[in-house]
């Protein structure tokens, strides 16, 4: 992480986190995938955000920005760091190597309650970020579904498209899991084994819950994380709503 402010090419740097199935269930399954699809999205500087788990700042950075001032009534950290360093033109380095493994147990709930609470936090702090998750992943689902409903109306020049969207989401899916083999160890791969068959074969299924999260995430401007409810109103503008005393 520090490498790139040492060298003085960048002001910032980040790293992401993959997720590992702990278990064998498909809600866990398809989060590793979707969450897969955001991790290999970063590399253009002009696409990188920052996430909270491995990132830094520099000092002259922090200073100039006052970082502190920016946190004062914030729900997030990362990406309000992430908005404030591209606002000033500074690039964000994108460490893959850094990728780290999470391993994580989720159901179809926790995947959905994860997921949601993600584009939340990208709907206020990096709202490109989310109108760009949503377009690209509703612009996949409407295509897909014309395209099906074409053919099976009898127009078979669609079967082109259909194919050649196909050998793209092998290509995608082969390029992934490539990558996987990179970067984690045997342990770690023969967990993510089960989202190989994702990746290859069932991309139209993790796309629509992918764009259904991000749908969810658009309906209302309050969030309960770690028993505490939220309602954020802006980027500084954030209330408690409510306490879980048990948590």
């Amino acid at each position: 992480l520090l490498g790139p402010l040492n060298q003085g090419t960048h002001k910032a740097s980040t790293g992401y986190r993959w997720l590992i199935p702990g278990h064998r269930h498909p809600g866990v399954w398809t989060a590793s995938v979707i969450n897969g699809s955001v991790a290999t999205m970063g590399g253009p500087e002009w696409a990188n955000l920052m996430w909270g788990g491995a990132h830094a700042v520099s000092r002259e950075a922090h200073e100039e920005i006052d970082l502190k001032s920016k946190f004062q009534g914030a729900f997030n950290d990362d990406l309000q760091t992430a908005h404030y360093v591209r606002k000033r033109g500074w690039k964000i380095a994108y460490i893959r190597s850094l990728m780290i493994p999470s391993r994580e147990y989720y159901n179809w709930r926790g995947l959905f309650a994860f997921g949601w609470r993600q584009y939340f936090h990208a709907r206020f702090y990096a709202s490109w970020a989310w109108w760009s998750a949503l377009l690209l992943s509703g612009l996949y689902m409407a295509g897909t579904v014309t395209a099906w409903s074409r053919l099976l109306m009898g127009y078979v020049g669609m079967a082109i498209p259909i194919v050649l969207v196909f050998l793209l989401n092998q290509a995608r899916a082969n390029g992934r899991i490539a990558l996987m083999k990179t970067l984690f160890a045997d342990e770690d791969i023969e967990r993510l084994k089960p989202t190989f068959a994702l990746e290859r074969g069932a991309t139209f299924f993790w796309m629509l819950i992918h764009f259904l999260i991000v749908c969810r995430s658009g309906l209302s401007n309050t969030v309960t994380w770690s028993g505490i409810t939220y309602r954020v109103k802006g980027r500084q503008d954030v209330v408690v709503v409510a306490r879980n005393d048990k948590t």
